[in-house]
């Protein structure tokens, strides 16, 4: 069915995205391969399916989103795109590492559908790429699974950036993140998320009221 649908001008370029509850260990790789935009795994909370959804629309199509912009004349400039994975908004600037391919890039869309300006990072080169010449306002880890290489990407990535507020995401409340983010300000949360939780616990590490 997914490749009736790439072969359909029609409906070649609209997202399709996989739901299942098995697990998914290759970060979607092959579910992309096969044509598909995404997957999400189940089940999901309404507040957290949603923003995941929406994630994949164009910004006047989400909810609360602006009406789209009528297509530029052949004189006019087009203007320039923000770099993927990324949310020009004008709330905290977030540097996200990204621990946990399996959970698919929900705690990314849930950011950025909350108006944060994110990037992502899943390994020490990308995250180097990203600290050089941008600000950030803090950081967040996500450790989908509490594995040595995974706790050692974390680690290594905050060292690159020196003094940022950091929010871990573990798996479970009983997880011991060791010594990962001390000495700075930090906070803990653990899966599931509530998009709501999430929100609060950036703005109080940053001493911000909640919204």
């Amino acid at each position: 069915m997914v490749a009736r649908l790439r072969a359909d001008p029609a409906t070649q370029s609209i997202p399709i995205l996989a739901a299942s509850a098995l697990p998914v260990t290759d970060g979607c790789a092959a579910l992309r391969r096969a044509g598909f935009s995404g997957c999400l795994p189940k089940s999901l909370e309404p507040d957290v399916l949603i923003p995941a959804l929406e994630s994949f629309l164009p910004a006047h199509l989400r909810a609360g989103g602006t009406p789209a912009m009528p297509a530029p004349s052949a004189a006019a400039p087009t203007p320039a795109t923000a770099p993927a994975g990324t949310a020009n908004t004008g709330r905290a600037r977030v540097l996200l590492l990204d621990a946990a391919p399996e959970n698919a890039g929900l705690v990314a869309a849930i950011l950025a559908h909350s108006g944060y300006s994110v990037r992502s990072a899943s390994n020490p080169m990308d995250a180097g790429a990203l600290m050089d010449g941008h600000v950030y306002d803090v950081v967040l880890c996500e450790l989908g699974l509490l594995e040595a290489g995974r706790l050692s990407f974390l680690a290594d990535a905050l060292e690159m950036a020196p003094g940022l507020p950091v929010l871990v995401i573990r798996p479970d409340d009983e997880d011991d993140l060791g010594a990962l983010g001390a000495g700075r300000r930090r906070s803990v949360l653990s899966h599931p998320i509530d998009p709501q939780q999430l929100v609060a616990a950036i703005d109080g590490l940053l001493g911000q009221p909640a919204l």
